[in-house]
């Protein structure tokens, strides 16, 4: 596909022009905390922010969810997503969205609720030139300026920014706002930048043979350790872009009411509590281990690769400063 460049003085108008024609989600700072939300002015918009304190999930796999609404005999469905761009999604984010993929879309069962959206939605992915420090996404064979899911990827070259598209759709939008075909020597900036980004990433994993450790780990006394350090507040499940563990509630009487998706944790006591009552991860102990076993054992078994991206938030937020590279680096110690 193609390359061009974006004066930064223009990206409001590019942005104005996105605005008119899709749903633009994009970086936006509100409350304090950095996320993911539509904005109607490019003003609201926010390029220099790294990883976003919440990831762009909730965009594709919303936090509450109506599946359906009913009054008397009728019954109404999720209405039909509008076509939709994800603007400035740091790579790892748009890595998350092809896991959530495999979850939703592929095998017996097609979730119609995600797949909707996430066939109306372009990502806009923009690389990392200055990585976070608690990022380790190269652990996973990504990095600060991988492709994967993205439709567009944007580079900062400093005086202007360079757009690839990478998809079909990408082309389609880019080549209709005119922009500037890139010359060769921005283009060529590309790789040192790179480099730069890759080798400022600190923190490496071994995740070799991290499948086998772990099967060996079953009752390892790691898990109590962690269970003891552990809150169980489920904001590690929250804040990741690849958890997806959902609940199905119902709110109303029998004559008017609608069931409603939301997320849940499988760090929290009722996520497995039987109706008999009961419960077969009966202390943080088990759900910990589950965690960690369905990350880095289980989904590589089912999907061929780990259910992490390496974004850090997960680390950045826990209270009791659980760092997930150390636990893993402990697992392979002791086993």
């Amino acid at each position: 596909m193609a390359f061009y460049t974006v004066e930064k003085k223009d990206i409001p108008t590019l942005l104005g022009n996105l605005v008119r024609e899709f749903t633009l989600i994009a970086p936006v700072k509100r409350d304090n905390l950095t996320s993911f939300e539509q904005v109607l002015s490019p003003e609201e918009v926010i390029l220099t922010a790294k990883n976003t304190d919440l990831s762009p999930k909730g965009s594709l796999f919303p936090q509450n969810q109506a599946i359906f609404s009913y009054e008397g005999g009728e019954v109404k469905k999720e209405g039909a997503a509008t076509k939709r761009i994800l603007f400035c999604v740091r790579p790892c984010d748009a890595k998350s969205f092809g896991l959530l993929d495999r979850v939703f879309c592929e095998g017996e069962f097609t979730d119609t609720y995600y797949k909707q959206r996430r066939n109306n939605t372009i990502v806009f992915a923009m690389a990392c030139n200055e990585p976070g420090l608690t990022c380790f996404c190269t652990s996973f064979g990504l990095g600060p300026f991988s492709k994967e899911d993205a439709d567009v990827f944007i580079v900062d070259l400093g005086r202007v920014f360079l757009a690839q598209s990478i998809t079909e759709q990408g082309e389609a939008i880019l080549f209709k706002q005119g922009l500037s075909k890139a010359s060769d020597e921005d283009v060529s900036k590309i790789d040192g930048l790179r480099q730069k980004a890759e080798s400022a990433i600190s923190s490496g994993l071994d995740i070799s043979n991290l499948r086998d450790r772990l099967s060996n780990s079953f009752e390892d006394p790691i898990w109590e350790e962690l269970h003891q350090r552990c809150v169980g507040c489920g904001i590690c499940t929250f804040f990741c872009p690849t958890c997806h563990c959902f609940d199905i509630v119902d709110e109303g009487d029998a004559e008017k009411g609608e069931r409603i998706r939301i997320w849940d944790s499988c760090m929290f006591p009722l996520f497995t509590l039987h109706a008999s009552g009961h419960q077969p991860r009966e202390t943080g102990r088990e759900r910990m281990r589950q965690r960690i076993m369905h990350k880095f054992n289980y989904f590589p078994e089912k999907f061929g690769e780990a259910a992490c991206v390496g974004c850090g938030r997960c680390l950045v937020n826990c209270p009791v400063n659980l760092d997930i590279r150390e636990i893993i680096g402990k697992i392979g110690a002791e086993t």
